[in-house]
Formats: structure tokens, C-alpha cells, sequence
């Protein structure tokens, strides 16, 4: 993209971050898998995180959300944080955000698109609004469709 200046209803934002998913892989530098684990503790079968959903094909960024092996419901999930927490390639507390996405229409299955704060410098989240907060752009639950 070569544009660095974006015109939304008058207003003007500079471009700060933008990814066109060319390529085979994750660009590392930008994104990287969320923790392979158990997303809500009270969803038994809905909740867990798998690299091998995640993925690019075509310019796209695919999410899947399957069944695994074991049969638990296990989707992907990418951030700007690195998937052991040890550093964070972007954030931005202020602005506007785009995403484009397609998403199927099932039972059980959950999509998001949010910003999170990172954790402190000295150590993991503290539990204060500035440490650790999340703002959902849009979030799917299973069987609730709104955004």
C-alpha cells in the first residue's frame, strides 16, 4: 500500500500499521499465534487456540475454527504480541481500524477482532484497567451473532 495518509468522512489518520497477507507465511514482524491454550475456562469445547488454524493463503489471513483430533472445538488466533509474551510489534491506543473479514455462519463457533493492552515491563498483568485491557471492535459468540 502506498498511501500513508487515509481520508475517512473528512477526517485524515496516517497510517501507522497495515498487512495485505502476501505471501505463504505470518509475517513475524507484524503478527504472530496466540498461546496454544484453553480460551474460557467455562466453554469446555469451544475454547482452545491452535497454531495449525491460523494461517495465510491467497493474500488472506484464514482463522478456521475445526474439530480436533481429540475432538475438542479449536480455532486460531493471531496478535501483535509474540506468542510468549516476550515482545509486542505494535500497538496503538487511538485511531481508526479496518478489517475486512468473511466468517461462516455455525453453531459454536467464536470470532474477535480487538486491541489489548500489553503487560507491565516488570511483570505479568496487574488487573488495572491500563495494564491488560481489552476493547472488543467486534466479537461473535457462539449461537450470538452481533458486532
Amino acid at each position: 500500500m502506498n498511501n500513508t495518509e487515509i481520508d475517512f468522512n473528512g477526517q485524515k489518520f496516517e497510517l501507522t500499521f497495515y498487512d495485505d497477507f502476501n505471501g505463504t507465511e505470518l509475517d513475524k514482524s507484524k503478527f504472530d499465534h496466540c498461546p496454544e491454550w484453553e480460551r474460557q475456562t467455562h466453554m469446555k469445547r469451544h475454547g482452545w487456540w491452535r497454531d495449525e488454524c491460523s494461517y495465510v493463503r491467497d493474500g488472506n489471513l484464514v482463522i478456521e475454527c475445526k474439530k480436533g483430533s481429540d475432538g475438542k472445538l479449536i480455532s486460531g488466533g493471531v496478535r501483535t504480541k509474540a506468542q510468549d509474551f516476550s515482545k509486542v510489534m505494535f500497538e496503538q491506543a487511538q485511531g481508526l481500524y479496518e478489517i475486512k473479514f468473511k466468517c461462516d455462519e455455525a453453531d459454536g463457533l467464536w470470532w474477535a477482532f480487538w486491541s489489548e493492552g500489553i503487560t507491565g515491563e516488570d511483570g505479568p498483568f496487574d488487573g488495572t484497567a491500563q495494564d491488560g485491557a481489552e476493547v472488543d471492535f467486534f466479537e461473535i459468540l457462539p449461537n450470538k451473532w452481533f458486532a
